[in-house]
């Protein structure tokens, strides 16, 4: 999601947002659970968004997910 939402590369957003292109890799494949109110708002600030927007972001692209999960029949309840 971090990368699709803006141009460039990896390497040109992590050097904006000040973290190791690394730790941008890893948030976008799910390998940070939950990453620390500081390094949101670095993630916010170099996507040019404020945390209410980049908030309500996060949730449009989570319930698209789960839409598209119970439209695969992937409902496992």
């Amino acid at each position: 999601m971090l990368q699709r939402s803006r141009p460039g590369t990896a390497e040109e957003f992590a050097r904006d947002a000040g973290v190791h292109v690394d730790t941008v890799r890893r948030i976008e494949q799910g390998g940070v659970a939950s990453p620390g109110f500081f390094l949101v708002t670095q993630l916010a600030d170099a996507l040019g968004l404020g945390l209410e927007e980049l908030r309500e972001r996060i949730r449009r692209v989570d319930a698209d997910l789960i839409s598209e999960k119970g439209a695969a029949g992937g409902d496992e309840t």
